[in-house]
């Protein structure tokens, strides 16, 4: 079906409107948030919302959901010998007073965790198959 609409795809859906749409989208949600407030910004924010995830996703490089994809078995059998819970991390985080500071330590937290534990199952798991015994056993492969 989209074929029919090369054109929007080709003209419409560039980097600088992509670009256009991401700027558009934070100033719109900044001012729906003010005390100056229009009903039309509540339709407008989600339409350059998808837009720009359309954008965003279409110029992506997905090689790392391939190896992902590849591997997900492996990462969920042993991704919960590699996320700890650390205490002084979480304490840390929401004792901070201020709500976007928390937010963001809390995101880049998780992300940087979530990347370290799928990296050492993939690892690792690489390691374990070498053994046909052990992938067997573990994997079933």
């Amino acid at each position: 079906m989209i074929r029919h609409y090369q054109l929007l795809e080709v003209k419409l859906l560039n980097m600088k409107t992509n670009l256009f749409c991401l700027a558009l989208f934070v100033l719109l949600f900044i001012l729906n948030n003010s005390s100056y407030k229009l009903s039309i910004w509540g339709i407008l924010i989600p339409i350059l919302a998808i837009g720009f995830l359309y954008g965003a996703f279409k110029a992506s490089d997905y090689s790392w959901l391939e190896i992902v994809g590849k591997n997900s078995l492996e990462i969920y059998i042993l991704h919960i010998f590699f996320v700890m819970p650390f205490k002084e991390v979480g304490d840390y985080i929401l004792g901070q007073n201020d709500f976007p500071v928390s937010l963001t330590l809390q995101i880049c937290y998780s992300l940087v965790i979530s990347v370290i534990s799928i990296k050492l199952s993939v690892k690792i798991a690489d390691f374990l198959k070498q053994n046909k015994c052990l992938s067997k056993l573990l994997f079933g492969i």
